[in-house]
């Protein structure tokens, strides 16, 4: 379900309309708060939610420069 929800909203990033390019990147954005929180939760080593952190730095950068 995640994995689908991160295609979609990564699709729709790459639209022409800008408020659907919010709305993706907000998607992503969600979704990677939520895996960040789980990682640290879980006690996971930097490692493991680097990959989540960079791409919630990318999808705020996104929102930020749409807006």
């Amino acid at each position: 379900m995640v994995g689908i929800l991160e295609i979609s909203f990564s699709l729709m990033i790459h639209s022409i309309n800008k408020d659907i390019v919010i709305l993706g990147s907000v998607g992503i954005f969600t979704l990677m708060v939520g895996a960040v929180l789980t990682h640290f939760r879980m006690k996971n080593g930097i490692t493991k939610y680097l990959a989540s952190t960079a791409m919630l730095t990318i999808a705020f950068s996104i929102l930020f420069f749409t807006i």
